[in-house]
């Protein structure tokens, strides 16, 4: 019998990568780096700012990881009769 062997999918990660870009774009915008921070009836200009970097600082760091996961090719995931081995 064949072992089971799992790897990271690239289109996914790419697809994610995009997205984490996105947002991170979006909370340079709210932090005030292309100009003033926005103000809605809801959140104070202090506060957008606020919110713009605690955005860019998790999706930043959501892009690290998946861009690191993006170069590597090595198996995640191996079943098999020997048993169950999770690399990461």
């Amino acid at each position: 019998m064949d072992d089971f062997v799992a790897r990271v999918s690239r289109r996914r990660l790419g697809l994610i990568l995009l997205i984490a870009a996105g947002f991170v774009l979006l909370g340079l915008w709210m932090g005030g780096v292309f100009g003033p921070s926005p103000e809605t009836r809801r959140y104070s200009a202090e506060a957008s700012f606020v919110i713009g970097w605690v955005t860019v600082v998790f999706f930043g760091s959501a892009a690290i990881v998946a861009l690191r996961m993006l170069f590597d090719a090595g198996e995640q995931l191996r079943i098999g009769p020997a048993g169950i081995r999770y690399r990461p």
